[in-house]
């Protein structure tokens, strides 16, 4: 038994160093594993500590948190979207794709203020998101706010994500699924009117879109609008446009009068992978050119400690509350399984108001959580630092 079990060592031991030569001689981890079977451990070596990534933040309020069952559950859109940019991938660079929706929060000043932070912190972490994804203006117009002042805003934040060298993709609201009061009604049509102008686009919004019907795929791409730099939006930006995609007559789309279903979401994430998917090689090679250097000086940040807001960088002294790690106790995300090629990061939240307290309720993708319908605010965790979904406790507040 003991010349065995030397054997079997001695075997371990010449397969580490069989596949540390042949990582060092530029071979492929699959030839190393070959050669020797228990050489898995080294061979692991062979993969560079922070391959290059796309980065895509997904910001805005409950409708990109995927609130629904009043509260009860949430299912995202980025769940959707992380699946189909992943596979579009196919490993030529990971995937971080941080879902940032905060619910009941409006443009002014809040999401404003929010998108700024994460764009500060992005840059010193040593990293830069590729697309920066905008859902706002609902609650906005829920209490109030005029059209115009609400795109003024909005087109504020599409100039800031462009200057920080993402390309900025922005949604039009989707329909309000109740009768609005007249001036409320007028505010909406103002900001979607707006936002289409922006793109260069007729003010009128498009024949509804395909629900989930025969059409889907010609609906999809319709939807979607790239600037042709005579609206005023940032040159390479895009629109997606949610009032012609998720008509209120689609019942399936819909949870109640604002919030969509898990249907629903998942068709706005399959319109803005639609929207995503000419720019990813783009992407990807702008990240390789960045290099492994420049993911693994974000990733030192981030496990250094550098995060200094609530639900910020994780794993040390930066003062944030956020975590990130594990994900099968409170707060898992069951569908949103990451493999090698995807971060979903659900919940992040930079620089997150500190007004309200946290609820028990876990973010899940279709399962329920603990907390209540409304009340305290939303916090999560940061971008972890291997492949894997987090979920953080979810804070709530509004609708």
């Amino acid at each position: 038994m003991r010349a065995a079990a030397v054997r079997r060592w001695g075997l371990v031991v010449a397969g580490t160093l069989l596949a540390a030569s042949i990582c060092g001689a530029g071979i492929g981890a699959g030839a190393a594993l070959r050669a020797q079977p228990r050489a898995a451990d080294a061979a692991a070596a062979c993969k560079p500590a922070a391959p290059c990534a796309v980065r895509v933040l997904a910001m805005g309020d409950s409708l990109t948190e995927g609130y629904y069952s009043q509260g009860k559950a949430f299912h995202p859109y980025a769940l959707k979207l992380r699946e189909l940019l992943a596979g579009e991938l196919a490993g030529s660079c990971r995937l971080v794709l941080q879902e940032r929706g905060h619910s009941g929060e409006r443009v002014m000043p809040s999401m404003q203020a929010r998108l700024r932070r994460a764009l500060e912190e992005a840059a010193q972490n040593g990293e830069r998101y590729d697309f920066v994804l905008l859902l706002g203006g609902t609650n906005d117009i829920g209490t109030r706010a005029s059209g115009p002042e609400v795109l003024t805003t909005l087109a504020s934040m599409h100039e800031a994500a462009a200057a920080a060298g993402a390309r900025a993709a922005a949604m039009t609201l989707p329909p309000f699924n109740t009768q609005l009061p007249a001036d409320r009604a007028e505010a909406y049509a103002e900001l979607n009117s707006g936002l289409r102008l922006r793109w260069g686009l007729p003010g009128a919004p498009p024949p509804a879109g395909p629900a989930l019907g025969g059409a889907r795929e010609a609906g999809l791409a319709a939807a979607v609008a790239p600037a042709d730099g005579g609206g005023g939006a940032p040159a390479g930006s895009l629109l997606v446009d949610l009032e012609a995609l998720l008509p209120v007559s689609a019942a399936e789309l819909w949870d109640d009068h604002i919030h969509l279903s898990p249907a629903g979401y998942d068709l706005v994430g399959e319109a803005l992978f639609e929207a995503l998917r000419p720019h990813l090689a783009a992407a990807a090679a702008a990240a390789a050119a960045r290099g492994p250097a420049a993911a693994a000086a974000g990733e030192a940040s981030r496990s250094g400690g550098g995060g200094g807001g609530e639900g910020g960088a994780s794993g040390g002294g930066g003062g944030g509350t956020g975590e990130s790690g594990d994900s099968g106790a409170d707060g898992t995300v069951s569908s949103g399984t990451a493999d090698e090629s995807g971060v979903l990061t659900i919940g992040a939240s930079s620089g997150a108001d500190s007004s309200g307290g946290a609820s028990s309720g876990a973010a899940s993708s279709g399962g329920a959580s603990s907390g209540g319908g409304g009340g305290a605010l939303d916090a999560g965790v940061a971008d972890p630092g291997a492949d894997g979904v987090d979920s953080g406790l979810r804070r709530r507040r509004g609708a």
